[in-house]
């Protein structure tokens, strides 16, 4: 008894906090709900979308209160102004995190900045490793490792592809296409 009630409190403060933001399903509205229009009414849904809770199912989810059309706006996000807050606290977060390793590595100060690790960070992702040939390292795009040989590497130019079973990138041997 006590869990619903507070995981009520809990939902009717993050619905306040969705109306103060902007967050609605009422495609009119064009600006933020107000503190004194929140008061009356604390959610920001109920003329398309609804919270149901699901307690046996593990949480909750939205449920339409009426007939919606194919391709209409059924949830309006005033210019997404929280995901991109978001994004930037977990970015920020995920420096301080990074920020004790990377001066452990005795990176040069200005790859120490959040403006470096915005970079560092978009620039990897799943389709990328490291590769260590030299004392600089790479970023490779992994599809770069299987269609070219590593930087130094002898020319394979005059044997026959067929005949060899892996390419080395590196100390890395790699399959050959």
């Amino acid at each position: 008894m006590e869990q619903e009630e507070e995981e009520a409190g809990s939902l009717e403060s993050l619905l306040k906090w969705a109306a103060e933001i902007g967050i609605s399903d009422s495609p009119s509205s064009n600006r933020p709900l107000s503190s004194s229009s929140t008061s009356s009414s604390s959610s920001c849904l109920g003329q398309s979308l609804s919270v149901s809770q699901f307690p046996d199912s593990g949480g909750r989810g939205l449920a339409a209160v009426r007939d919606l059309r194919k391709g209409e706006l059924i949830l309006r996000v005033n210019d997404a102004i929280w995901a991109a807050q978001k994004a930037k606290l977990k970015a920020e977060f995920d420096l301080k995190e990074a920020i004790s390793l990377m001066k452990e590595l005795k990176l040069k100060r200005r790859l120490l900045t959040f403006t470096a690790w915005l970079w560092a960070f978009a620039s990897i992702s799943s389709r990328t490793l490291h590769a260590p040939w030299d004392n600089a390292g790479c970023l490779c795009l992994v599809g770069y490792l299987f269609n070219y040989a590593a930087p130094g590497e002898k020319d394979f130019g005059s044997e026959d592809p067929l005949s060899r079973r892996t390419q080395v990138v590196g100390e890395m041997p790699l399959p050959c296409k």
